[in-house]
């Protein structure tokens, strides 16, 4: 019989049936097991060389931690991408920025990054590491420059000497401009002069976000355009959006008590990208 379905939309469906057996999997795995009770309550320390990072963890979010405990959503559709990033990290740099409209799923490419981390499918060189998102807000706190530059230095210093730490930095353009202000108000060092500092002399990794207009306003004329190398994260096409509105619907249906079909997904993206153009998939498929 000729049921007129196109395969791209078969094979949705069974990668939507897949994320759901594997999130059960997960939570009847964690229902059944203590093992991660023997875990660092502030998140996976495996690297026995590692040393205690406490003020670290105290500006900071173990994304690494929340995926071993089904805490992060899964992510469909960023492959390319990941694997773009996996490639920049064996091939000796320090430092990755994605770059890309608000909206098109930087920071799920960045948590589905995490989850490979937790279940060791990523490189040699990110095994055993931990994936923490750095806090802005924690580091810029106070309306101080010495003190925001203080406060990244003596986090990043713990990172390195950690030994088994990636750090993300979410809106990284923030840190442009923040300066460390010397003797008679001199200003002898930026807080992005720190971190590209910091990547050149490889002590760890940091994955970065930014978009278009932050970065030529800030990052292209900043150390970090150097020390970090540019990912673009296109918006995804229809196709795509609708496998990224696939990994995230688990989450609301078990929240909302709703259910949604392929249909459903497939027409928020098609009416989204009629009717709103003021934002970019898959964010504005997802909001409505």
């Amino acid at each position: 019989y000729d049921l007129d379905i196109e395969p791209y939309k078969v094979r949705a469906v069974g990668m939507w049936l897949a994320v759901e057996e594997n999130l059960r999997a997960s939570h009847s795995f964690r229902g059944s097991h203590t093992h991660h009770s023997f875990m660092a309550s502030h998140g996976m320390n495996r690297a026995m060389t590692a040393v205690e990072t406490k003020f670290l963890n105290s500006m900071s979010r173990d994304l690494t931690h929340l995926a071993s405990r089904g805490g992060l959503a899964p992510s469909l559709g960023h492959t390319k991408e990941i694997e773009e990033v996996f490639t920049i990290f064996v091939g000796g740099s320090r430092g990755v920025i994605l770059v890309g409209n608000t909206g098109v799923g930087k920071e799920s490419l960045v948590e589905e990054m995490a989850s490979r981390m937790a279940a060791d499918l990523v490189p040699e060189i990110l095994q055993d590491k931990r994936l923490l998102s750095l806090s802005i807000a924690g580091i810029l706190a106070g309306g101080s420059a010495a003190g925001s530059a203080e406060r990244l230095y003596r986090a990043l210093s713990e990172a390195a000497h950690s030994g088994n730490v990636v750090l993300f930095i979410k809106d990284i353009h923030s840190l442009v401009g923040v300066g460390l202000q010397g003797e008679a108000g001199a200003e002898t060092m930026g807080v992005d002069q720190v971190l590209s500092q910091a990547l050149e002399n490889g002590q760890f990794f940091v994955v970065g976000t930014t978009d278009y207009k932050s970065y030529a306003r800030h990052i292209e004329r900043s150390p970090l355009s150097q020390a970090m190398t540019r990912v673009e994260i296109p918006e995804p096409n229809a196709e795509d959006a609708v496998l990224m509105l696939e990994a995230r619907v688990p989450f609301i249906e078990a929240k909302h008590s709703v259910f949604f079909t392929y249909q459903s997904l497939e027409k928020a993206v098609v009416l989204t990208n009629k009717f709103i153009h003021t934002s970019h998939q898959p964010e504005k498929a997802h909001n409505i």
